[in-house]
């Protein structure tokens, strides 16, 4: 796995034809649908990340969608250079299906959070945002936890309504590394 998200990282980086994309291997379980995601690190800080939360594509197409979206296409961020190559880590995780939070009040919403587990989708009509699970040891308890999910969909921190819609998901990792030095 680590080897498809860097070589489709490095064939981004470095601006290589669409021609020279580099393939997937075909086998079975790179073929399975999953939910990815993809998060680089640059000394010890955030530098890329990129995830997909409903399976649309197989394991092994999504792990070089989202590698690349890491390095390319995280808004926060410049595209990773071809000399940083060499110093960002990359984490791959694999999402579970996101499963649907029933609950009657906010209370209940926020007493319902699996706390260092869940990962969390809101969805209030066109606003969307998305918490992965590592940032519990950020915000501490579940009550920060939903005011920074409603913030991060640009919703007041206090904003509650009938109509919200939250998924729960949780993460496994599958792969942690360095850029081995790979040439396309």
């Amino acid at each position: 796995l680590l080897g498809i998200a860097w070589r489709a990282i490095e064939h981004r980086v470095n601006f290589l034809p669409v021609e020279d994309e580099p393939e997937v291997p075909e086998l079975d379980w790179l073929n399975v649908p999953a939910a990815t995601d993809a998060l680089l690190l640059l000394d010890g800080q955030l530098r890329g990340n990129s995830t997909t939360f409903f399976a649309e594509r197989s394991l092994g197409a999504d792990i070089a969608l989202n590698a690349k979206g890491a390095a390319a296409r995280d808004l926060r961020f410049v595209e990773v250079t071809p000399d940083e190559l060499a110093q960002v880590e990359l984490t791959l995780s694999l999402l579970s299906a996101p499963e649907r939070i029933s609950f009657d009040s906010r209370e209940d919403a926020v007493a319902r959070l699996r706390p260092n587990l869940d990962g969390v989708i809101l969805e209030y009509g066109q606003k969307k945002a998305a918490l992965m699970p590592a940032l519990w040891d950020a915000l501490g308890n579940s009550e920060e936890f939903m005011m920074f999910l409603l913030r991060k969909a640009g919703l007041r921190f206090n904003f509650w309504s009938d109509e919200l819609i939250l998924h729960r998901f949780t993460t496994q990792e599958l792969a942690k590394g360095r850029f081995p030095g790979i040439q396309s």
